[in-house]
């Protein structure tokens, strides 16, 4: 049985993933990119029971279907369709073939590591369930302001501005910071530095040092979003941590998390 990696083509995580894996013996193993997926033969079945069945034939004859599948990690945030050349019937497609691939992984969720937390696939969209999920398992979370008038110290470059004043040199080299007088912006409570630290099942990777009871909230939280592994941003303000986001596709993740990650995928041998 296979442990398959689904990513966008030259993603370094899951490269570096498959790589370590390789080293540690796995054979039955691939990493399977957005577009051989895109460019694929595609058979989606859904039972009377609402159960579905998936079989997927890749352009080298390369077959995948569930049975064959020990474990899977997903790392594709969306798909690119270029060889539909009209820009409306690229998007479509680009919608109905990520469609496609979110019913695929539903039907595999037990082999995923966070299983299928469809509510919140996109980080983007749940930035706000992300917070309020922090703020549930205990944490402080950094301060937003929507506002033209923000109640925080800001930059002379972010002070409001009335856009008729003259343009002058000055103007055209900080008018993409300028705030326009009456038109509110998100600001950020100011903080003094960002800390990411990668989260990999009951274990936290973080190159500060966190009070204790963070690790029982960071726990609380991972159960709260259904994730297992991610990577989680802390904003330093006044010597003390705040959450600031999460991702759970990181373009980067450390060398201690990637080994706990590997681990987590083949301790599930059938």
């Amino acid at each position: 049985m296979h442990i398959l990696i689904f990513c966008l083509a030259g993603d370094p995580v899951a490269i570096s993933l498959h790589d370590l894996l390789f080293q540690k013996g796995e054979r039955e193993l691939r990493l399977v990119s957005d577009a051989e997926l895109a460019f694929a033969t595609w058979l989606h079945q859904a039972g009377s029971d609402g159960e579905f069945f998936t079989r997927i034939r890749l352009s080298d004859g390369f077959i995948i279907e569930p049975a064959m599948i020990r474990m899977a990690v997903n790392r594709i945030p969306y798909f690119q369709m270029p060889h539909f050349i009209n820009l409306a019937d690229r998007s479509y497609a680009e919608m109905e073939m990520f469609a496609l691939y979110i019913s695929f992984l539903f039907s595999i969720k037990e082999k995923l590591p966070d299983g299928m937390p469809v509510k919140h696939i996109n980080n983007a969209d749940n930035a706000l369930f992300f917070s309020a999920m922090a703020l549930k398992a205990g944490m402080e979370v950094l301060e937003n302001q929507f506002t033209s008038s923000p109640r925080w110290n800001q930059s002379k470059k972010l002070a409001a501005m009335d856009p008729r004043k003259k343009q002058n040199v000055s103007w055209h080299k900080h008018a993409p910071h300028l705030v326009w007088e009456n038109k509110p912006v998100l600001f950020n409570e100011p903080f003094t530095n960002l800390v990411k630290a990668d989260v990999v099942a009951d274990k936290l990777f973080c190159p500060v040092s966190l009070a204790k009871q963070w690790q029982q909230k960071i726990k609380s939280f991972s159960q709260l979003i259904g994730r297992t592994v991610y990577q989680l941003t802390l904003a330093e303000v006044n010597g003390k941590y705040k959450f600031y986001s999460v991702n759970t596709r990181p373009a980067i993740i450390g060398g201690d998390a990637l080994e706990a990650f590997s681990l987590l995928l083949i301790k599930n041998k059938s």
